[in-house]
């Protein structure tokens, strides 16, 4: 594994380890796929850019503040699409979550079988 990106002006991420497993929950099943995933310092500046917001005491007025507010989940929902669009997983659900540094966890939960309820064979039966 490379420890270095080649440049720290391109957002990257580098795929450190993968992992999933098949959870069953009654009668729907679910597969569960995680990775830990490095970020470029690009990408890390990107996300505490995002993630870094200014107290509402900086703000005369309320709806300053709540535009400044907008503005921050704005860039925090386009720097998770990045990642997404890197790793090639929807962003329903998906979560990112930051654990040490520049070191992320990403978890993406699909639904893949529901088993038919008895209204659902009852619908199918007239």
């Amino acid at each position: 594994m490379q420890n270095k990106f080649d440049s720290t002006e391109e957002f990257k991420v580098q795929v450190l380890s993968r992992g999933g497993f098949i959870d069953n929950v009654e009668g729907t099943i679910f597969t569960v796929s995680s990775m830990t995933i490095r970020l470029s310092s690009k990408a890390l500046n990107d996300y505490y850019d995002a993630i870094v917001r200014n107290d509402r005491f900086c703000y005369e007025k309320e709806e300053d503040y709540r535009e400044h507010i907008k503005k921050k989940d704005g860039m925090k929902e386009a720097w998770k699409s990045k990642i997404l669009d890197l790793l090639g997983l929807p962003s329903e659900g998906t979560t990112i979550e930051q654990i040490v540094s520049e070191i992320f966890g990403v978890c993406y939960i699909q639904e893949t079988y529901r088993k038919p309820s008895a209204e659902t064979d009852m619908e199918g039966t007239q």
